[in-house]
C-alpha cells in the first residue's frame, strides 16, 4: 500500500510549477529519474 507523503506532493508541486519533470529535478536536485519514480508513486495512490 502507498502512502502519500509530504515528498511526493513536493514533487508534484514542483513539477507543476517548473512545467516538467526536468526543471523539477534540477530545482530539487534529484535525479530526472527519482521525480518520474515519485510521480508514478503518486499517480498509484
Amino acid at each position: 500500500m502507498n502512502a502519500l507523503t509530504f515528498r511526493l506532493l513536493e514533487v508534484f508541486k514542483q513539477i507543476v510549477e517548473s512545467g516538467s519533470i526536468t526543471a523539477a529535478s534540477v530545482a530539487l536536485q534529484l535525479s530526472q529519474p527519482t521525480v518520474s519514480l515519485q510521480l508514478k508513486k503518486l499517480t498509484e495512490i
